[in-house]
């Protein structure tokens, strides 16, 4: 392994654990979390939950389904996020 992987192999660590120290929970790498239609419908009158749609505004303006109470967001961007209090649950919906 060359010295450069160690280093950032030892960075990505650090900031794991520095992730978990500060109460940031850290998804493993792979598949996001799903949620089931059911599951969803239970939490849209949820005060904690915010629900994202994050389309292109072709795919949006295009489509005909859209969920009661989403707002719009930019997927390439999560400065939308800062207005959210941290422990507000949040819910990307793309398709």
């Amino acid at each position: 392994m060359t010295k450069k992987a160690v280093c950032s192999l030892l960075c990505l660590g650090a900031l794991v654990f520095l992730a978990a120290a500060c109460g940031v929970k850290v998804l493993p790498v792979g598949e996001p979390p799903r949620l089931s239609g059911e599951r969803l419908k239970g939490l849209l009158d949820s005060p904690d939950v915010v629900i994202v749609d994050v389309r292109h505004d072709i795919q949006w303006d295009e489509s005909p389904a859209k969920i009661p109470g989403a707002v719009r967001g930019d997927a390439k961007s999560v400065k939308w996020a800062k207005k959210y209090p941290k422990d507000t649950f949040i819910v990307l919906y793309c398709a």
